[in-house]
């Protein structure tokens, strides 16, 4: 899983770069449709034809590419998801009558206890706990050269949202010691798709200790925070893999942006081709120093009703259906999942070409602003752009995750920036995160990484981004939703 430097104006990058689920790769192949194909249509067909076709091509070239992956999956294909060859051709839920749920917790094996983890504050034994089995357990790539180190206080921010349950924090302990061996996490997340609006829970952070992963403990852990989930009265979950599952209903790729590519060659996360030196990659991926666009500044606490303003128009201008559906979306929550009211969820899709409207985003409020928003050193850099009349016009902002390098004696840890929520209104989107990889890099971050979701794919040929190895795949547990396009999604799990 490596990346190799070349000649980037005839993009010879010809092997794998570390995606976001280190050790997931997966190989696309290619539409068959050629250029030339598209050249004749040009011909005989209007812009809007030809752009209708290109998401055609989108979505098709997506199905035909996770198609030949679709197998029986022991767990998943027994649970309210899209299954795989499935066609959906509408939006709602799946289960109907969410009553009907175990009230018990789900029995462990002999010698294993369940346990809620208190992560309150980073300096409890739990924190520490959940930290270091993470720390030595989660997401390493196949080649056992890296692994993701999430910081306590990136964890922290992350787990302890507004609105957050400690017994969604769920771990799995060893009677006899009372080590933690297992962990996975929800947190509530208020999400618009298409036309209705429903609480949600970011199921993450899935980490079994490594001697025990043939104790068939994830499908427990997935059961028994689905049943504390449901306990409080949400249904639905929105969670990403590297793997195949089941059908998901969108897959982004992963791209790079090398901002000390020295040390990336020298860690192993990439490699020199034959016409490539160290030196000439430092030249090609250099940096500038001086801003294009003015008018920037960090974010602070005092301009989040100004960003949940501008997240709410941003929203109405990409939204996928009419005003009058918009401004009275389906409360999915108010209803309370009553059979006979929860059928308004359903809406039959006869067109899935979304183009670039937004069919999933989040619904804000002004704490979660607060909360994910304002800047903390290695963990969220958030910057607004402020005009003449000190009203913020534009957004742009980055999470930070750094990975421990194994078996390497000259460097122990890189930094990799992951582009987040961006705003752009008087500038494109490409100026913006010209903007945000100039502060990354004065922030001494290693690489750049960015999901081709809604906008991003503009930005990736001008500034040097390079295709990652794998897909992440985005899954909805008890909720329909047609196959989407990488465009029509704006979510992200962090």
């Amino acid at each position: 899983m490596r990346d190799t430097y070349g000649d980037h104006s005839t993009t010879k990058f010809s092997e794998d770069m570390k995606d976001r689920n280190l050790g997931h790769q997966q190989t696309f192949q290619s539409d068959n449709r050629s250029k030339a194909d598209i050249i004749n249509i040009a011909n005989q067909s209007s812009r809007k034809q030809i752009q209708s076709m290109l998401q055609e091509m989108s979505i098709c070239g997506l199905f035909n590419r996770m198609k030949p992956q679709s197998k029986e999956h022991k767990f998943w294909n027994t649970q309210p998801v899209i299954q795989n060859n499935e066609k959906i051709e509408k939006f709602g839920p799946i289960e109907l009558e969410p009553n009907f749920f175990r009230r018990e917790p789900y029995k462990l094996p002999n010698g294993y206890i369940w346990h809620s983890c208190n992560l309150s504050n980073v300096d409890t034994k739990d924190f520490q706990d959940v930290y270091q089995l993470l720390a030595d357990f989660y997401i390493e790539d196949d080649d056992s050269q890296f692994r993701f180190l999430y910081s306590k206080e990136f964890l922290h921010w992350a787990l302890c949202i507004p609105g957050y349950y400690e017994d969604w924090h769920l771990g799995i302990k060893l009677e006899e010691n009372n080590k933690l061996v297992a962990f996975i996490s929800a947190i509530p997340n208020k999400v618009r798709i298409h036309n209705s609006k429903l609480l949600v829970v970011i199921v993450n952070y899935l980490c079994i200790h490594k001697k025990l992963r043939s104790k068939r403990l994830a499908p427990v852990l997935v059961k028994e925070i689905t049943r504390r989930v449901r306990c409080r009265g949400i249904f639905q979950a929105i969670y990403t893999c590297g793997k195949d599952l089941t059908m998901p209903f969108a897959a982004c790729q992963y791209w790079h942006r090398s901002l000390n590519p020295k040390k990336l060659y020298e860690i192993g996360f990439s490699q020199l081709t034959r016409n490539m030196t160290i030196s000439r990659a430092i030249k090609l991926y250099r940096v500038p120093s001086d801003h294009v666009l003015s008018g920037f500044r960090p974010a602070t606490i005092d301009d989040a009703p100004q960003i949940l303003k501008l997240f709410e128009e941003y929203h109405y201008k990409y939204k996928d259906i009419s005003d009058d559906k918009y401004n009275n979306l389906i409360d999915y929550d108010t209803i309370n999942h009553d059979i006979s009211l929860a059928t308004k969820a359903y809406d039959t899709i006869k067109d899935t070409s979304f183009g670039d409207k937004l069919i999933i985003h989040p619904i804000f409020d002004l704490e979660m602003i607060k909360h994910i928003f304002i800047n903390i050193p290695e963990v969220i850099t958030s910057y607004v752009r402020v005009n003449h009349e000190g009203n913020i016009t534009d957004l742009f902002s980055f999470f930070c995750i750094n990975s421990t390098v194994l078996n390497n004696p000259r460097h122990k840890l890189f930094k990799a920036a992951y582009g987040f929520y961006n705003i752009a209104n008087t500038c494109t989107i490409t100026e913006l995160y010209n903007e945000a990889l100039i502060i990354a890099y004065k922030q001494k971050y290693d690489v750049f990484n960015v999901l081709d979701i809604h906008n991003n794919s503009e930005i990736l040929d001008s500034l040097k981004f390079v295709r990652g190895s794998g897909m992440l795949r985005y899954y909805i547990f008890n909720w329909q939703v047609p196959l989407l396009s990488s465009k029509n999604i704006y979510i992200y799990l962090f």
